[in-house]
C-alpha cells in the first residue's frame, strides 16, 4: 500500500508488473494480448515508454497497459513491492530466449517476495519450479491471462510461492554460491 501511495498507483485494482528492456526475442506482443483479455488488471511496465514499446510490438496497446519508462534500480524495490505479480517473459520461437536466457531479473523477483508468474521455457526451468512460481505456456496469451487471473484469487497459494521463492533467493545468492565453491575446494584439497 505504501508503495503504490508513493509511485502515485491505485489501490483499488490488482497489479501485474513487467520490469525489463524491450528487445524482439522476449516475446513482448504477449502482454498486450493478454492485457485485453484482462481488463480489471493492470499490466504496469517499467523498462522503456510506449513509443518504445509499439516500436518493437505491432499489437493495439489495451487502456489497461501502463509504462513508466525507465526506472532507477534504487526505485524498482518500490515497484516490485507494489504490484501483485511479478512476471517473466520467453518465447518459444528464439532458440536464445528458450533454452539459454535465464534472466537475471527471476533472481531480483525471487527477492522481492512477491508471486511470480514465468514462461515455461528449460531456460526459466533451469531455476526455478511449480514451488517458487506459476508458469504459463510461452506465446499462448490465452494461458498467461488465465495464469494472472488465478493468481489474483488465490492469496495462500501464493504465499507459500513467494516464501519458496525466497528461501531460493537467499541459496542463490553471489554469497552462498561463494560459500559452496569455498566448501568444495575445501572438501577435495583436504581429502
Amino acid at each position: 500500500s505504501e508503495a503504490r501511495k508513493r509511485l502515485g498507483l491505485p489501490h483499488d485494482m490488482p497489479i501485474v508488473l513487467y520490469a525489463g528492456r524491450f528487445f524482439e526475442w522476449k516475446g513482448l506482443e504477449i502482454l498486450p494480448q493478454a492485457a485485453a483479455k484482462t481488463p480489471s488488471i493492470r499490466w504496469q511496465i517499467v523498462g522503456g515508454d510506449r513509443s518504445d514499446f509499439a516500436r518493437l510490438v505491432s499489437e493495439p496497446l489495451p487502456e489497461n497497459c501502463m509504462f513508466a519508462g525507465s526506472r532507477p534500480h534504487n526505485e524498482m524495490p518500490l515497484w516490485f513491492a507494489a504490484a501483485d505479480v511479478l512476471l517473466v517473459l520467453g518465447t518459444a520461437r528464439d532458440i536464445q530466449s528458450y533454452r539459454y536466457t535465464s534472466p537475471m531479473k527471476l533472481f531480483e523477483y525471487l527477492a522481492a517476495g512477491r508471486p511470480i508468474i514465468a514462461s515455461n521455457t528449460p531456460a526459466i526451468r533451469e531455476i526455478v519450479s511449480e514451488k517458487e512460481v506459476i508458469f504459463y505456456k510461452p506465446d499462448d496469451a490465452y494461458d498467461l491471462a488465465r495464469a494472472v487471473e488465478s493468481m489474483v484469487v488465490q492469496s495462500e497459494v501464493l504465499t507459500e510461492r513467494s516464501e519458496a521463492a525466497m528461501h531460493l533467493a537467499v541459496a542463490s545468492s553471489w554469497r552462498a554460491r561463494a560459500e559452496r565453491i569455498v566448501h568444495f575446494i575445501e572438501k577435495t584439497t583436504c581429502s
